[in-house]
């Protein structure tokens, strides 16, 4: 039955759980107009990622998908100087 179990998990249960990264939530679009908040919408980015297990590589990655309009158009600007996830 655990070789069942392993095999349509994925997961070693005689051995332990090792957590893996995937998308099991996704963050909204964020398209930088006046009424949303940046610091919010980066604060629920950073949570949802976290909830993923994204790497800081993964976040600077991923976080372009969800800019849209004159956020994405910043971001194509930006995103060659900013470098890493630190950046933001």
């Amino acid at each position: 039955m655990a070789t069942l179990v392993n095999t349509l998990t994925g997961m070693n249960i005689g051995g332990g759980y090792a957590p893996r990264e995937g998308s099991f939530i996704k963050p909204g679009e964020f398209e930088g107009t006046e009424t949303e908040d940046p610091n919010e919408w980066l604060e629920r980015f950073n949570r949802i990622a976290e909830a993923n297990m994204w790497t800081e590589y993964q976040r600077f990655q991923i976080i372009g998908g969800y800019l849209v309009g004159a956020a994405a158009r910043w971001y194509d600007e930006v995103k060659s100087w900013i470098g890493s996830w630190g950046g933001f």
